[in-house]
């Protein structure tokens, strides 16, 4: 299984909130905007739908969450004051 950089991954969960995972797979293999948004280049191959739900549950059980929380969410509350 190869890892996915955080970024990446973030990037690629905002997608796939529009898609199921398998769609979004199918959609990584051909849709060019979407290789462009995620960072993937015509020769980078796509990941498997596996892939991608293990790396989004090491994610979320990671500290990159909490750090993204932190950094976005926490001063946009923070703002609304």
């Amino acid at each position: 299984m190869t890892a996915i950089a955080p970024r990446r991954l973030i990037q690629a969960l905002l997608l796939r909130i529009l898609h199921c995972t398998v769609s979004f797979i199918a959609h990584l293999s051909y849709n060019m905007l979407y290789r462009w948004f995620i960072g993937l280049s015509l020769n980078d191959s796509g990941w498997g739908a596996a892939t991608l739900t293990k790396n989004r549950r090491r994610f979320i059980d990671s500290l990159y969450i909490d750090c993204l929380l932190d950094t976005v969410v926490d001063p946009t509350i923070s703002r609304q004051r």
